[in-house]
């Protein structure tokens, strides 16, 4: 037990590293490709950092674990909206991009009340799963083209050499590494530490492994928010909830039509659409204190969730 708990340790030493590392070069990389932090957040970090929900529920699906597969995505949509989106606002309300409200938070809604209709009859069918993917390109599509038009208005043109680009990149995929595997690391050992508990499938699912899973988005956000570069944090936060539900979701059911079980739908669904209705609140006030107390009740509401659920 000691070595599970020394190597649980590990490998959040190996997450803090990683997104430090990464949330560096990404800067970095934005500067020398003329992108704004959002737009790196967004389309890179977000999928990279999201590569350990799907690699795990890309295997779930494979083996039909459905309730493990369904409650990661979910777990980790609901982590980032009430424990990542709570930590943000708590902490850095001054330097909340102010098209939050307006632009990301629509298309965001748009995609997890598109999974939450097309999963009431309790099946998401391979017909159901192209109709994700192909929404998910035409949400991210919106979303790069919108920010490429305000960038051009916004953003004075730099140029950098191919070696410092390189150099970026290269430290950007030892980020990626430290990251990835510091994640795999924690879910493994914490997936060993709860079979002594004899929890559910879905609760494992929506708790653990969905929490282990967003443990880069999480590390990742939070230091972008400390090198007060929000808009890569709120980039990611929304890019990785786009990119779970659309992408990971209509891919696995295109290896197998997903059984979507009654508690999905009548207990978590209802949770996702209170957060989100949460951070519509909190997004559209000025008031610095007020996103300060939405960004706790965020974190409170996403603690009671985990405590009734375990």
């Amino acid at each position: 037990m000691f070595f599970l708990w020394f190597f649980f340790v590990v490998g959040l030493i190996l997450l803090f590293i990683g997104s430090e590392l990464m949330v560096y070069a990404a800067n970095k990389l934005a500067v020398a490709l003329n992108l704004s932090g959002f737009l790196v957040g967004l389309v890179i970090i977000s999928i990279i950092t999201s590569l350990p929900e799907a690699t795990t529920s890309v295997i779930a699906q494979i083996y039909k674990e459905t309730n493990l597969m369904f409650g990661n995505i979910i777990g980790s949509n609901i982590a980032n909206f009430g424990l990542i989106g709570g930590l943000l606002f708590l902490l850095f309300p001054k330097h909340m991009p102010s098209d939050l409200w307006k632009r990301d938070l629509p298309l965001l809604s748009l995609s997890t009340l598109t999974l939450m209709i097309l999963s009431l009859n309790e099946k998401i069918s391979h017909l159901k799963g192209v109709i994700l993917l192909m929404l998910f390109v035409v949400v991210i599509s919106i979303q790069i083209i919108m920010q490429i038009k305000k960038e051009r208005k916004d953003t004075k043109r730099t140029k950098s050499s191919y070696s410092q680009m390189f150099l970026y990149s290269f430290i950007m995929l030892i980020g990626v590494a430290a990251l990835l595997y510091g994640a795999y690391v924690i879910v493994e050992k914490g997936l060993v530490i709860s079979k002594f508990y004899n929890i559910s499938q879905r609760v494992v699912g929506i708790t653990l492994i969905a929490i282990g899973t967003s443990l880069p988005e999480l590390a990742t956000s939070i230091s972008a928010g400390f090198h007060k570069n929000t808009s890569m944090a709120i980039g990611n936060v929304v890019g990785s909830n786009i990119f779970n539900t659309l992408f990971i979701v209509g891919a696995a059911a295109l290896i197998h039509p997903i059984v979507v079980s009654k508690n999905f739908i009548y207990k978590d669904f209802p949770v996702l659409f209170y957060l989100i209705v949460l951070l519509w609140i909190a997004s559209s006030l000025r008031s610095v204190v007020f996103q300060r107390i939405l960004g706790v009740i965020l974190l409170f509401s996403y603690a009671i969730y985990i405590g009734l659920l375990i």
